[in-house]
């Protein structure tokens, strides 16, 4: 005659101050003979990797599907599940990491996601854009090169006008206001003690397939970057790119935000460098020249549009530029040759007096701690009347936008 034991399952789950995680006794009888009949299980509610290399939280099953996620994977030596958290357009979230998807593309119509902190701890989120097409802001596709398009156009290239991403902080500045193609880029925002809202707004029918996967990670207020920080790179080389396609496609408008890189142990001062680089176009009173192809520093950089004088359009100044603090040409010294703005059209080091210009690229370095990198640009595209190229010999093709940067940064051993 055979004997069948029951064994009783009890679960039970509770949150501490920043940290959550799971109890779970099991009576494991016969089948672990290793363990006492009434064992008790824990494991953190840490992170997990789903089979489809998507990020989750690991809970148990009934946990999972009580707060609205999908079980994936097992996770914690199979006592819990690797949950997922997704949600689309109106909906409200507060877990660890939650997907975003733009499930609605018609024209004309709005999205809106909350994400709110999943404690008092949480101070930051970070959105990596794992998809990332909009439609693109407005380009210098004008065909009629006369001084009225110039002049009409100007005002409105790199503007978002058909499709916005808006992001309102629950604390603090918002970032700026983006469009275009930013598969693989990344932004940061606060939700210290408030929700977070990421709208994204689709205009009128275009070409393009839009299509938006955002991956919204919740970082704890001992975790770095700084609060000033949009976007954080790790790693002792990287790419920083501007917005909607940096280094090809027409850089934005009104951007004003701060890149930091975390600086390696051992490692003491950052160089950059790139042969991708447009960021403003000086042109003269008259409208018909420019500066085109070279490189711009300090006091040229950041100069506003000025209003139109008694002979033709004046699109002149530099409204466009990076910083780099303190930065500096190899074997230069920082304390005394240093120089902190960059634009025109080739980003390089001033080996020359202030305000002589280069078309050759070269790298620029700095010893400024923390490692950062400032992006200005204003609400004026400096295109002329074809990009500097005066008449007769301006025609469409002469025209080329601002296209932003794509850098390279690596940094250097002390």
């Amino acid at each position: 005659e055979r004997m069948y034991i029951f064994l009783l399952v009890v679960g039970f789950a509770f949150t501490a101050v920043g940290t959550q995680y799971f109890e779970k006794t099991v009576g494991l009888g016969l089948l672990k003979p290793n363990l006492s009949l009434f064992s008790v299980v824990k494991f953190h509610n840490d992170p997990c990797s789903a089979a489809d290399g998507r990020n989750g939280t690991c809970y148990t099953s009934e946990e999972c599907r009580s707060a609205g996620g999908t079980s994936t994977s097992p996770c914690a030596q199979g006592f819990g599940v690797c949950c997922v958290f997704e949600i689309s357009c109106g909906l409200e979230a507060s877990q660890n990491v939650t997907f975003l998807n733009l499930n609605d593309t018609s024209a004309s119509s709005a999205c809106d996601f909350r994400v709110c902190p999943a404690n008092n701890d949480v101070c930051r989120l970070r959105l990596d854009f794992e998809s990332f097409e909009l439609a693109k802001p407005v380009e210098d596709t004008a065909n009629d090169v006369s001084e009225t398009a110039v002049k009409n156009l100007h005002s409105i290239v790199g503007d978002c006008l058909v499709d916005t991403f808006i992001v309102t902080a629950g604390e603090g500045p918002s970032p700026p206001v983006i469009c275009g193609s930013n598969t693989g880029e990344h932004m940061y925002t606060s939700i210290r003690e408030s929700c977070a809202t990421i709208s994204i707004n689709v205009g009128e029918t275009t070409t393009v397939t839009r299509s938006v996967r955002i991956k919204a990670t919740q970082i704890p207020c001992t975790s770095e970057p700084l609060s000033d920080c949009l976007q954080y790179y790790t790693g002792t080389v990287g790419n920083v790119k501007s917005f909607n396609d940096g280094g090809t496609g027409t850089h934005l408008t009104y951007q004003e935000y701060t890149v930091c890189v975390r600086r390696e142990r051992g490692f003491c001062s950052i160089c950059w460098s790139t042969d991708q680089f447009k960021m403003s176009l000086e042109t003269s009173d008259s409208g018909l020249t420019g500066n085109k192809g070279m490189s711009e520093h300090d006091l040229d950089c950041g100069r506003q549009f000025l209003e139109d004088s008694g002979t033709g359009p004046t699109y002149a100044g530099f409204g466009d530029y990076i910083e780099i603090p303190q930065g500096y040409c190899v074997g230069q010294n920082d304390d005394t040759d240093s120089v902190d703005r960059y634009c025109g059209e080739i980003l390089a080091c001033q080996l020359t007096a202030a305000g002589m210009t280069t078309s050759t690229p070269s790298t620029i370095c700095s010893s400024v701690y923390p490692f950062q990198l400032r992006v200005f640009t204003d609400g004026f595209e400096e295109i002329s009347k074809e990009d500097g190229v005066p008449p007769p010999d301006a025609t469409p093709a002469n025209r080329a936008p601002q296209t932003g940067f794509n850098l390279f940064y690596q940094q250097m051993p002390c």
